[in-house]
C-alpha cells in the first residue's frame, strides 16, 4: 500500500549563476541574468544593489562643466566604495504567460532571463551590480557582476580664449585658452580653432552660429593652447573660440569673448593712411565783415585703429606774380607778394 504524499520542506533559492552585461551608455548599463531555482517556492523578487565604485567628476547637469564653472575635482577619478539602496524586482516572466501553469514552474525550476537597466551614472566611471533572490523561504546569497564601466563621453569646452596684447602686431594678435577640466575618460587628441575679424569699436559678437559661418578652421595638436590670427587690419579685434576632441567625439565651444575682452584681443593701431583725395576749397557767403569766406570739404582717410583726434591744415597763397600784375593793371590795390606771407596753419579738434 504506497504512503501518504509527504512534501519535503522548501529551502532558500538558489544563487543566481551569473550576471551579465548585455550593453552599455554613457550614463547607463544593461544587465541580464538566469532566475535560479526556487527549491520548492517560487522565486517572487529580485533585490539589485548598485555599488558606486570610482566616478569621475565634472559632469555637472547633464553634461561636461567648462573651467569657469568646474570644481577643483572635475576631470579627476574619485575613489567612492558606496552602496546605493536595493531596488525590488518582480520576477519577469516569459513573454505571454501569466503567474499560473507553466511560467509558476519556471519561477521554481529556473533558467528564465531577467533584465535590469542601471540608469543615471556618470560617464567613463566605475560601478558594480549586485542581486539577491527572494522565495517564501529567505534570500539567496548576492551575486556580483564584477567592476564595469560606462562609456567615455565627449570633452568638456576649454577655457575662454585670452588675448595676449603684449604679442600684438598691426595686423596680428595672439591668443591663448586652457584644457577642459573634464576630458570624458579619454586623451585629449587636439584642438579646433575658429575665429574672425571684428571692427574697431564694435560689440563683440553673441551669435557663435554667425562666427561658424564665415570663419576658417585650424586645427592644432593637444599641446597647444594658443594661436596667433594673422591678416588683421589695424585696430581691429580676433574674435576666436576653440574645441577639443576626443576618440569619444568634439567637445563643446568655449564660451564667446565679451565686449570687456576685445581690447585685450585687438591688434596695434598704426598712423592714419595718406590722403588720397585733395581737399576742395569753396567760396561761400560772408559771414562777418570780412569780404570772402571759403568752406573746405575732404574725405578722411582710414584711421587704421583708433578715432580721429584733430584734422591739421595749412592754408597756402598760390597766386603768382602775373596774378598781381593783372590786378595792378585794372587799377585795384594788390596784396603783398604771395611770397612775403606765411601759410596759415590751424587744427580742428574732433568733438
Amino acid at each position: 500500500m504506497p504512503s501518504e504524499v509527504i512534501r519535503a520542506p522548501p529551502g532558500l533559492p538558489n544563487n543566481i549563476a551569473e550576471v551579465h552585461v548585455t550593453g552599455k551608455t554613457t550614463t547607463s548599463i544593461s544587465f541580464d541574468w538566469p532566475s535560479p531555482s526556487g527549491n520548492g517556492e517560487s522565486v517572487k523578487h529580485f533585490y539589485v544593489r548598485c555599488r558606486e565604485v570610482r566616478v569621475l567628476r565634472g559632469w555637472l547637469g547633464g553634461s561636461p562643466a567648462s573651467p569657469e564653472v568646474s570644481e577643483a575635482s572635475a576631470g579627476k577619478y574619485e575613489e567612492v566604495d558606496q552602496w546605493w539602496p536595493a531596488v525590488a524586482r518582480p520576477f519577469q516572466n516569459p513573454e505571454g504567460e501569466s503567474e499560473s501553469g507553466w511560467a509558476r514552474r519556471a519561477s521554481v525550476m529556473g533558467g528564465i532571463t531577467q533584465t535590469y537597466v542601471l540608469e543615471g551614472l556618470q560617464p567613463a566611471s566605475c560601478y558594480e551590480l549586485e542581486v539577491v533572490a527572494e522565495n517564501a523561504v529567505g534570500l539567496s546569497a548576492a551575486t556580483l557582476s564584477g567592476e564595469v564601466k560606462t562609456l567615455s563621453t565627449e570633452p568638456g569646452p576649454p577655457s575662454q580664449c585670452r588675448g595676449c596684447p603684449g604679442d600684438a602686431t598691426i595686423n596680428s594678435v595672439k591668443f591663448s585658452w586652457t584644457a577642459p577640466t573634464y576630458h570624458g575618460g579619454e586623451d585629449i587628441l587636439g584642438y579646433e580653432v575658429r575665429w574672425i575679424p571684428n571692427e574697431v569699436y564694435q560689440p563683440a559678437p553673441t551669435d557663435i552660429e554667425v562666427l561658424l559661418k564665415d570663419s576658417q578652421r585650424f586645427i592644432l595638436g593637444p599641446d597647444c593652447f594658443e594661436f596667433v590670427a594673422e591678416g588683421l587690419h589695424p585696430g581691429d579685434a580676433a574674435v576666436p573660440i576653440v574645441r577639443a576632441w576626443t576618440d569619444a567625439g568634439h567637445g563643446g565651444w568655449s564660451r564667446l569673448p565679451l565686449d570687456a575682452d576685445i581690447e585685450d584681443l585687438s591688434s596695434q593701431p598704426d598712423n592714419p593712411a595718406e590722403m588720397e583725395i585733395a581737399p576742395i576749397l569753396e567760396r561761400t557767403e560772408a559771414e562777418d565783415h570780412r569780404l570772402y569766406s571759403l568752406k573746405a570739404t575732404w574725405i578722411c582717410p582710414d584711421m587704421m585703429g583708433r578715432p580721429i583726434l584733430c584734422a591739421s591744415h595749412k592754408l597756402i597763397r598760390v597766386d603768382t606774380e602775373e596774378d598781381r600784375e593783372a590786378i595792378l593793371a585794372s587799377g585795384r590795390v594788390p596784396p603783398p607778394p604771395a611770397s612775403e606771407e606765411e601759410p596759415q596753419e590751424f587744427t580742428i579738434v574732433r568733438c
